[in-house]
């Protein structure tokens, strides 16, 4: 799983086999991509296999609820940034 620091906290990427999810928020379109037959991620397969989507979406949900705030936003915030 890959936070991406500077987004929100549903943001992120996780990879599962041959499979990768980009999140960027919620709302915002998903994209998923098959890395042994598209390793240049130019085809998002997000809509054709929602299936996977939706199962990689709630693991990456779990890992994020779990995880540790990146230091510089901790840091942003009690600036008041």
């Amino acid at each position: 799983m890959l936070f991406l620091p500077g987004g929100t906290a549903e943001a992120g990427a996780i990879r599962q086999g041959d499979r990768k999810l980009l999140a960027r928020g919620t709302g915002e379109a998903m994209e998923l991509y098959n890395l042994a037959e598209d390793r240049g991620e130019k085809r998002n397969r997000a809509a054709s296999e929602p299936a996977k989507r939706d199962a990689l979406r709630a693991r990456l949900d779990a890992c994020l609820r779990g995880a540790v705030p990146f230091a510089g936003e901790a840091v942003r915030a009690r600036k008041g940034r």
